[in-house]
């Protein structure tokens, strides 16, 4: 136990020296930002662009609410200027979330039965400059560089290279004074993402959005996901239409109320996987909340003419006191839960990953 107790503090440690080659860095690169974005994208990197269906936002709205109506007691949906997400209640680094909205899929699960799983790394800026992106704020999950922090844990990625700021946090399995795993957190001052990450792009400006509101789960037989209830809604909503393609979406929402059902990965000690279901043992379940802060991204449909399957929803999250944090699975207090969210679509899907 003592020694699981010494470890957390050689973790945030390890985050700390990542943290320092970003902040040394960060002058130069906010003043080559433009330079950058004119080379050629970086050879170790592939771009795949697949074009996203937009639906306009008071039809979305709609579809939104009528996939939760069957689940929730309360549900309202309207089309609103994002609030200042810079306010005290959030604390993001950008004051909205739209502009040149883009999802991106990097790197993927298929990475962790490969020997170097513990070593691949992408760097937000990388990416950035790969895919030729005009947002260059970033919001979503994504896995911890276990190469680089020496630990495994869950990202959730709010940074901002437009200004250089952020307010990206790292969930690790920790031990209390009991000796009981718990799911600690710290804040991640670096844009090095591990594996894999599922991100949503955009220029940060304050724009439409749809605000969901929705409370009370009354089906026990629905799914028990907010997010995963909305990504279906709006799959069936559209399957009339042959000729839609998938419909992406991302944002931010908040567990006002209610507890939730979370995984954080624990640390494989630099364990090479041979199959993917050796992962399962290592993602250690837990209930937090409320006051949870959360970033998502949800694509209605698998996209055709592509040999890579896509993560269709992915969701991580931290609490107000930045203490606990990790990967959504669902609320488990369907009585108290709470959610409001804003979310936005977008245009395209990148499929990014390493060259072979």
């Amino acid at each position: 136990m003592a020694s699981s107790r010494a470890e957390a503090p050689i973790r945030k440690a390890a985050v700390g020296l990542v943290a320092l080659g970003t902040g040394l860095a960060a002058a130069y690169r906010l003043f080559a930002v433009s330079d950058r974005r004119k080379r050629n994208p970086p050879s170790r990197l592939t771009v795949e662009r697949i074009a996203l269906h937009v639906p306009e936002l008071k039809e979305l709205a709609e579809v939104i609410a009528n996939s939760l109506r069957p689940v929730y007691r309360n549900v309202s949906t309207r089309v609103i200027t994002c609030p200042r997400l810079t306010d005290e209640s959030w604390s993001l680094p950008s004051p909205g979330i739209s502009g040149s909205n883009a999802i991106l899929d990097v790197g993927g699960e298929h990475h962790q039965v490969e020997a170097y799983a513990n070593e691949l790394s992408f760097g937000l800026e990388e990416v950035a400059v790969a895919a030729e992106l005009r947002g260059w704020y970033f919001l979503g999950a994504g896995a911890a560089p276990r190469g680089c922090l020496g630990c495994n844990g869950e990202l959730i990625p709010f940074d901002n290279l437009h200004s250089g700021t952020r307010n990206s946090q790292l969930a690790t399995v920790e031990r209390d004074e009991k000796g009981d795993e718990r799911p600690g957190l710290c804040k991640y001052n670096s844009s090095t993402m591990g594996f894999l990450a599922n991100v949503m792009s955009c220029e940060g400006k304050q724009g439409d959005v749809i605000e969901v509101k929705a409370s009370v789960r009354t089906s026990s037989s629905a799914c028990e996901s907010f997010t995963e209830c909305i990504r279906r809604g709006i799959a069936s909503g559209y399957a009339h239409d042959e000729k839609c393609g998938p419909i992406g979406l991302g944002g931010v929402f908040k567990v006002v109320k209610g507890r939730v059902k979370v995984h954080v990965m624990a640390d494989t000690a630099g364990r090479v996987f041979t199959d993917s279901s050796q992962v399962q043992e290592y993602l250690k379940m837990f209930t937090i909340g409320p006051d949870l802060t959360c970033a998502t991204i949800m694509i209605s449909k698998q996209p055709s003419g592509t040999t890579k399957k896509v993560r269709l929803e992915h969701t991580h999250l931290f609490n107000s006191a930045c203490t606990e944090g990790g990967h959504y699975h669902g609320d488990v207090t369907p009585q108290e839960v709470e959610y409001v969210a804003y979310l936005v679509p977008t245009e395209e899907l990148l499929l990014i990953d390493k060259r072979s």
